[in-house]
């Protein structure tokens, strides 16, 4: 997940009824709609890196 500086891993774990969009190394996209941040998070600051878990009610990929 890559975040801005305006959004804070507190703002992300307050993340409700949202569409949280996936854009996938492989080319995917996939939509996930009335979506919650589900777990705690895994913070990897030597990689950069964070790892999130999200659940919704639907989701769908969207080709190109």
């Amino acid at each position: 997940m890559s975040l801005v500086p305006e959004l804070s891993m507190e703002d992300v774990a307050n993340i409700v009824n949202s569409t949280v969009t996936a854009e996938l190394a492989n080319g995917k996209t996939y939509v996930l709609r009335e979506a919650w941040c589900r777990s705690a998070f895994e913070l990897n600051t030597r990689e950069g890196q964070t790892r999130i878990r999200f659940e919704g009610i639907a989701c769908d990929e969207i080709n190109p």
